[in-house]
């Protein structure tokens, strides 16, 4: 079956017209969100999306359902049932900045994701206004920041609720990211491959 892949870097079907991982253009973000929880590809496709799971909430937690924009404390027991939802990456404005990364992950979506990182900062968050968006309550609104100046990669924790760990050790405030390093947001791995 042929396949194609989009400047982006996502690998698609080539029956489709345009790449059902990246965000279409003159689009709001939850829209975004909408369409990437349906299966935009064919039932052949090996690349075809599980549909999302529903999350699963507790008691204490029913309270923040109301509230999507309030971020869930986090115990090892919770961490491990609460689904990571849908991810988007903001693609405007970037085009004018070198690449000089990715952000991989296999939580996200089962065959893989990644990120760009581009020199500036990257902002990683629920919300929308970030340059990598993971709707996931166990993510804090701005979650991080990375930061890539004078060849070197820096991530800030920016107070996050549930924190951010590099390598498994939670990041007080900051700290240099070297190639393969794994972040972690709750039970979200990336791993950082850099150019």
């Amino acid at each position: 079956m042929p396949n194609q892949v989009c400047p982006n870097g996502h690998m698609y079907d080539s029956k489709l017209r345009d790449c059902p991982y990246c965000p279409k253009p003159n689009l709001k973000a939850t829209e975004l969100l909408d369409m990437s929880n349906k299966a935009t590809l064919p039932d052949s496709s090996p690349f075809t999306m599980p549909p999302a799971e529903p999350e699963r909430r507790r008691g204490s937690e029913a309270e923040t359902q109301s509230d999507p924009k309030a971020t869930v404390v986090s115990s090892r027991s919770q961490a491990s049932e609460v689904a990571p939802q849908v991810h988007v990456e903001r693609v405007d404005e970037v085009s004018n900045r070198k690449l000089v990364g990715w952000l991989v992950s296999f939580d996200l979506v089962a065959c893989g994701v990644d990120f760009r990182i581009y020199e500036g900062r990257t902002k990683i968050g629920r919300d929308p206004n970030n340059d990598i968006v993971i709707n996931d309550n166990l993510v804090s609104s701005t979650h991080c920041v990375l930061l890539h100046r004078d060849g070197s990669l820096v991530l800030k924790d920016e107070l996050s609720t549930n924190g951010t760990k590099v390598n498994g050790v939670t990041v007080e405030d900051r700290i240099v990211l070297k190639n393969d390093d794994e972040i972690g947001f709750g039970k979200i791995t990336f791993k950082v491959k850099l150019i």
